[in-house]
């Protein structure tokens, strides 16, 4: 019984903050509240090799191959946010052949077009493995780069 009136007197405190007279109800309020302030967002997907992307910005032409040279803006981190690299902090985009980079960064930049910007996670086993790289990324480490595809130079 509390329950039941608690919840009436807060649906009769909403209906009361109404703009018109005619009562609406939490339900309905609520979502039109989600429908106007919170955008869709893009769902990850994992692909078959255990590569987790998401389109953050999407993009239509052609993509890039294994082989090509491309050149991009990217920031990548570890899952705790650390930064280890950023074309942004450099100041200049990167240009470089997909062929020389971890097989998960390969695999990621295949998806995008032109214009696209995609956010990757890249498990260990697609990106430096059990050996690690540098100060920063140890073994084992999953990596995420937030990458925007600018040109496709081959």
């Amino acid at each position: 019984m509390l329950v039941r009136s608690t919840l009436f007197v807060a649906m009769l405190a909403l209906s009361a903050c109404g703009s018109d007279s005619t009562p609406t109800s939490a339900a309905a309020q609520s979502d039109q509240t989600q429908t106007e302030q919170t955008p869709e967002p893009n769902p990850e997907i994992t692909t078959e090799s255990g590569l987790v992307y998401e389109v953050m910005r999407a993009a239509e032409g052609p993509k890039p191959t294994a082989n090509s040279v491309v050149t991009l803006d990217y920031v990548g981190t570890l899952t705790d946010g650390t930064i280890f690299d950023s074309s942004y902090a450099r100041g200049q985009s990167a240009t470089f052949n997909l062929a020389n980079t971890i097989e998960g960064f390969k695999e990621g930049v295949q998806l995008m077009s032109v214009g696209s910007r995609y956010r990757f996670t890249i498990p260990a086993e697609l990106g430096y493995g059990d050996r690690g790289t540098g100060d920063v990324i140890k073994p084992g480490d999953t990596l995420v780069f937030e990458v925007e595809l600018h040109e496709i130079n081959s």
